[in-house]
């Protein structure tokens, strides 16, 4: 496929393809999205703005990226699935200490994101669940 900016097989063509196809069967909302940060990316690509930057995508200064914050979701999610799975009969307390035991002893069932360190930070954890759990 030719990556000129000239062929029908560049990225930029691409691009334009997909918002067309996005405009005729997404979501209205979404197509709009879409089409409006290519139109941006369009306008100022020049001047150094990324298609991913146009999208929103591109974390702000000092703000975590999306896939920053996914991980902390997955994460989370499966402390609270532990939580409710295999500490059901605990208090809390007694509940955020043996999930930390898990988490020292197995972090890679975590994921990308690290495991917690502290039996506060399980508790803060849980709480910010309230009653999101699986």
């Amino acid at each position: 496929m030719s990556r000129t900016a000239d062929g029908a097989g560049a990225p930029i063509a691409l691009l334009r393809r997909i918002a067309a196809v996005a405009a005729a069967h997404a979501a209205p909302a979404d197509a709009a999205r879409f089409v409006e940060a290519l139109r941006r990316y369009e306008a100022g690509a020049a001047q150094g703005l990324s298609f991913d930057g146009a999208l929103g995508l591109t974390p702000r200064q000092s703000k975590r990226g999306w896939w920053t914050v996914e991980a902390r979701q997955r994460r989370d999610v499966k402390i609270r699935a532990l939580r409710v799975l295999r500490f059901a009969g605990l208090t809390e307390a007694a509940a955020a200490v043996a999930i930390v035991r898990v988490a020292r002893a197995h972090p890679e069932l975590f994921g990308d994101y690290p495991a917690p360190r502290s039996v506060r930070h399980v508790i803060r954890i849980l709480a910010r669940a309230g009653a999101e759990t699986p």
